[in-house]
Parts: C-alpha cells; sequence; structure tokens
C-alpha cells in the first residue's frame, strides 16, 4: 500500500493536481490559438457601421472579427483598450 501512496503522490506532483485537467488544456488551447492567429485570422471591424475597411489586407481562413474597444474609465487618464473577438460558430 505504501509503494501505491508513493507513486501516486509522484504522479500528482508531475501532474500538477488531481483535478480535471481537461478544463486547463481547453483554456490553453483558446489562448494559444487567439495568440497566433488572433491578428491574421480575424478581420477587424472597427467602424460602427457594420463594415470593414476595403482598403486593407484581405484576411485569408479568416475564423470571424476582431473589435478594439476603449475603455472610457481608464485610470489617472492613462488609455486603455481591450480588444475582442467575435468567433464564427464552425471555427470552435
Amino acid at each position: 500500500m505504501e509503494a501505491t501512496k508513493s507513486c501516486f503522490s509522484a504522479w500528482v506532483s508531475t501532474r500538477g493536481s488531481v483535478g480535471n485537467l481537461e478544463d486547463r488544456q481547453t483554456l490553453a488551447a483558446l489562448r494559444l490559438f487567439f495568440d497566433l492567429y488572433g491578428e491574421s485570422h480575424f478581420t477587424r471591424w472597427d467602424r460602427e457601421d457594420f463594415t470593414t475597411d476595403e482598403h486593407t489586407v484581405r484576411t485569408l481562413k479568416r475564423c470571424g472579427y476582431r473589435k478594439t474597444l476603449q475603455d472610457s474609465n481608464a485610470l489617472e487618464g492613462q488609455a486603455c483598450s481591450e480588444t475582442v473577438c467575435y468567433v464564427y460558430p464552425a471555427t470552435l
């Protein structure tokens, strides 16, 4: 029984935890996808009239659109923004 506990403890130590690992792996895969393809696979959508800039480079293998939102509640006058990606359902 001691050998079993020792093996289990070594496995947990290597793995990091005994909980479900799928959620963390899924989030890590999504983060990696957006890091790798956030600029190249998402067309900029920064106009309020729901159109995209026709004079920019075309997005190949488009997965959706990305829109940069400005934060009006920026602290201490510092400009803040965040990019929101709208992903096509077929991409997932």
